[in-house]
């Protein structure tokens, strides 16, 4: 439909959105969780790069070396597939506890954390 007023084509849109809203979510929700699963396989598959010990997903961390867009988590939000892979492209992986040293060393200069 051709709508020549602008109002008209948005008001549209908003009933066509809310008579169809629930289908709308539930192919939202499985595009997030396909996201997460993305990550999880990643993490799950990867040892930490700095201890080299291979630890279950939930322990693991993505550490940005540079140019941080964004929070992986805001990234899976947004259901971009790129742009998680682009934000994973600038990360490397590492467990909590190598994520900690590794942070604390970064934002306390002069200190190194064995």
């Amino acid at each position: 439909m051709a709508y020549k007023n602008v109002e008209d084509r948005r008001a549209a849109i908003r009933r066509h959105y809310h008579a169809n809203k629930e289908k709308y979510l539930e192919k939202n929700r499985k595009r997030r969780a396909k996201l997460r699963k993305y990550i999880a396989d990643i993490k799950s598959k990867t040892p930490c790069t700095d201890c080299k010990i291979q630890y279950p997903y939930y322990v693991m961390d993505f550490d940005h070396l540079s140019s941080k867009k964004g929070i992986i988590s805001k990234v899976v939000a947004s259901n971009n597939l790129k742009a998680l892979k682009d934000e994973i492209a600038k990360c490397e992986i590492v467990c909590s506890n190598c994520h900690r040293k590794r942070t604390y060393s970064r934002l306390s200069p002069g200190s190194s954390v064995d």
